[in-house]
Formats: C-alpha cells, structure tokens, sequence
C-alpha cells in the first residue's frame, strides 16, 4: 500500500482491520448495535434494497 503512495494513518486503519480479521477476533455477533439504536439492525439484503440507486 505504500508503493502505491496511500497515506500512512490509511494504511495503518487497513493494516489493523485486516490483522484483526486474519486473526479471527472479527468472528463474533454481539447485541451492541441494536443497543446503540435501540432497535435491530438492517440486515446487509435491506440495506441494499433500500439504497438500490446507489448499486446501479
């Protein structure tokens, strides 16, 4: 990423999310955004329903 002259911090952001999945500490669901909102969360099927012009 960084021959290709991204930003440092930008790489760093990408670094961790990816090292963080590889590492499987993504894997789990928990409840914290239905918390947050106080109701359920879109399902990523909704989502893209709803911003369907956006898609295409």
């Amino acid at each position: 990423m960084r021959s290709k002259r991204l930003p440092i911090d930008f790489v760093l952001v990408m670094v961790t999310i990816y090292t963080t999945a590889r590492l499987g500490l993504a894997g789990s669901i928990t409840s914290n955004t239905e918390q947050l909102l106080n109701h359920s969360p879109l399902t990523i099927r909704q989502y893209v329903e709803d911003y369907r012009q956006f898609w295409l």
